[in-house]
């Protein structure tokens, strides 16, 4: 296990992948993995936290109140934590959705993936903090 920069590192990896997207995928609490718009967020957090204090400034009526929640909502510390551990979290357990998700899914392979992982994580626990955890993530907002 390599916690400098192995697999915990799938964190920046996703984030850095998912920077060339163009948009925003929606997030789907059913459809795995969600760590794509996670990662899609965190990548663009700049730019979608200016487009929303832009639409703030030019709307009136809703959109202006809509755009003034989002960037508070942006804006807090607990919601900028919960974003960096959630996608550490996810990325870190993305391959085991994608076995699920595959057309000739391997439920053997799914279920050691996930073991293997379960026994990495369960290792961390103990050895990583939070803020290193998610040091990557929060770096890129």
């Amino acid at each position: 296990m390599d916690i400098g920069g192995g697999e915990l590192g799938e964190a920046e990896k996703a984030i850095q992948e998912d920077a060339d997207r163009r948009t925003v995928p929606k997030f789907c609490p059913t459809r795995p993995p969600q760590v794509t718009t996670l990662s899609e967020l965190m990548a663009r957090y700049s730019t979608i936290l200016e487009s929303l204090e832009t639409i703030s400034k030019a709307s009136l009526g809703d959109a202006r109140s809509d755009a003034d929640g989002h960037v508070r909502m942006l804006e807090d510390p607990q919601f900028i934590a919960a974003l960096a551990v959630a996608q550490a979290i996810l990325s870190y357990f993305a391959p085991v959705s994608k076995i699920l998700q595959a057309k000739d899914c391997n439920l053997a392979a799914a279920y050691m993936e996930m073991w293997h992982r379960q026994d990495s994580a369960s290792e961390m626990r103990g050895v990583v903090t939070i803020g290193r955890m998610c040091g990557a993530g929060l770096s890129s907002l």
